[in-house]
């Protein structure tokens, strides 16, 4: 490594432990590089990239959208394994965050942009092959009501060529105020999953497994994977 670029990393080293020192997100809702404070969705995050990396890694190199991507750890972990990612946020103290991770690994095939997603706009966004939509659609629900949060999915599951990977509340186990917003998952909330993934136009719908929802101690939500052919 050439002197300019030890330094450069070294300058990013700084400015990252500076802006997690400053409180800038106080309990990193991902893992971030010298963050000494931890949410507890922390390790739920870890986890759950495991579960979706042993699918991942058995495709092909791919473009990647994260939409709602935090701090950008899944984008960026997508990159470290030769895939272009574009990571979406509207939360500009995370995007500051998740770019100089980025300049940190010295990443080139990831980029991250500031964007509210919206019934109007989510038909601007390009295709891609892979789709993390995780923690978001209940958001969009509060938003936009439950058909606005449909339409999103309909549009993204439109420009998505290969796989979705999904998260949101469950309305067995959220929130009073998501629960109103949601669409009725009624008694069996996987079944519930699987359907409106198939419905979104995906062949084949799988669970990656049942995480631990935040701030609780027993309540948990299904990852899923659609996946086209």
């Amino acid at each position: 490594m050439s002197f300019s670029k030890s330094i450069h990393l070294l300058f990013t080293k700084l400015k990252l432990i500076t802006i997690m020192r400053l409180g800038v997100i106080r309990f990193p809702y991902q893992p971030v590089p010298y963050s000494s404070g931890k949410s507890r969705r922390y390790q739920g995050t870890i986890e759950r990239w495991n579960a979706t990396v042993s699918v991942l890694d058995k495709t092909k190199s791919c473009s990647v959208l994260d939409v709602g991507c935090n701090t950008g750890f899944f984008s960026i972990e997508m990159a470290k394994r030769g895939n272009f990612c574009v990571g979406v946020d509207t939360a500009g103290k995370q995007l500051m965050v998740a770019n100089a991770i980025k300049d940190l690994y010295q990443l080139d095939g990831v980029t991250f942009t500031r964007m509210k997603i919206d019934p109007e706009n989510a038909s601007s966004l390009p295709h891609f092959d892979t789709t993390f939509c995780l923690s978001i659609f209940h958001h969009w629900a509060l938003q936009y009501g439950a058909a606005g949060a449909i339409s999103i999915m309909k549009t993204l599951a439109d420009r998505t060529n290969g796989m979705l990977i999904f998260e949101t509340a469950q309305t067995d186990n959220c929130s009073e105020k998501y629960r109103k917003a949601l669409p009725d998952m009624g008694t069996e909330p996987k079944k519930w999953l699987e359907e409106f993934i198939l419905d979104l136009g995906f062949n084949e719908v799988v669970s990656l497994g049942q995480f631990g929802v935040i701030d609780t101690d027993d309540d948990t939500r299904e990852l899923m994977m659609g996946k086209k052919y």
